[in-house]
């Protein structure tokens, strides 16, 4: 007598069953699995935005489509420092290490939105230089170590609100020459280590403030149009 088809088949239909039965899911298909997946991915993701070669934004300094115009952008000792403008402070001088929570502005030199009108940004040595206002002393130089308390005006050359109008700002190791005007001597050139007792007058009298003229970078032509130590001293 000949079995049905249907239980011819049932022998193998069990052991099939057995087998499946007995066999663990693919790790990828557990809740473990596709949780070690997605973040392996993410990670991955990760190193792919920090790679070598390849950019990132670091901080959205004014979120939207407006921009904070980042500019003058100088490295002291691995810290960049550049001139920004947002609503809170207007333009004033920030810092960054490169990530977000390190990238922060210095001071708010004159206080609100207004700004101070930052320029000029010079590195020597390890600090910073630069022309503001603070509203109060007009155009002067500034200087700063990228802390609050280490940002300061050098000196109020025109004394009161009018600006001596600092220019040509030209570092020599960490010393700092510029050209500034005051009301009796007009446009002289000056030098300073950053504290109004190291600021002073070093030369005559400029016919405009291109009679300074900063560093070549080119060894062949340093000695004919760098600052001479002989002539402007230290």
């Amino acid at each position: 007598m000949r079995l049905p088809a249907s239980l011819r088949l049932l022998p193998l239909t069990l052991a099939l069953g057995v087998a499946c039965e007995g066999r663990p899911p693919p790790p990828e298909e557990t809740p473990e699995g596709v949780q070690a997946a997605g973040a392996s991915r993410t990670a991955e993701d990760t190193r792919n935005l920090t790679s070598p070669g390849e950019s990132s934004r670091v901080e959205d300094l004014v979120p939207g489509q407006l921009s904070s115009g980042p500019h003058e952008l100088k490295d002291v000792k691995g810290t960049l420092f550049f001139g920004a403008t947002d609503v809170e402070h207007g333009t004033e001088l920030w810092k960054s290490d490169g990530t977000p929570g390190g990238t922060r502005v210095v001071e708010d030199i004159r206080p609100g939105p207004a700004g101070s009108n930052l320029q000029n940004l010079t590195v020597a040595g390890r600090r910073v230089y630069f022309t503001a206002d603070d509203g109060i002393h007009g155009t002067e130089l500034w200087t700063s170590d990228g802390s609050r308390a280490g940002t300061r005006l050098v000196k109020d050359i025109f004394p009161g609100p009018e600006r001596s109008f600092p220019t040509a700002l030209t570092a020599l190791d960490d010393v700092l020459y510029f050209t500034a005007t005051t009301p009796a001597e007009g446009l002289l050139l000056w030098r300073t280590e950053g504290t109004p007792g190291s600021t002073r007058l070093r030369g005559h009298t400029l016919g405009s403030p291109f009679d300074l003229h900063p560093p070549c970078t080119h060894a062949l032509h340093r000695a004919s149009c760098s600052p001479r130590r002989d002539a402007v001293g230290h």
